[in-house]
């Protein structure tokens, strides 16, 4: 199971924007079915960021 890191908006965007791009698209979680959770390219690879506020 990916890690999940809390990152604000403005900063999902720096990382969305970041100089590592992931492969297609973000895989589907069927257990994640918040809308405070994002997909996010960090590193190469997709993982999980729960939105503050």
């Amino acid at each position: 199971m990916k890690k999940l890191k809390k990152i604000s908006r403005e900063n999902l965007k720096k990382v969305n924007g970041g100089s590592y791009g992931c492969a297609g698209s973000p895989p589907d979680n069927p257990e994640i079915d918040s809308q405070c959770y994002y997909w996010a390219c960090d590193g190469g690879q997709w993982v999980q960021f729960l939105c503050e506020g």
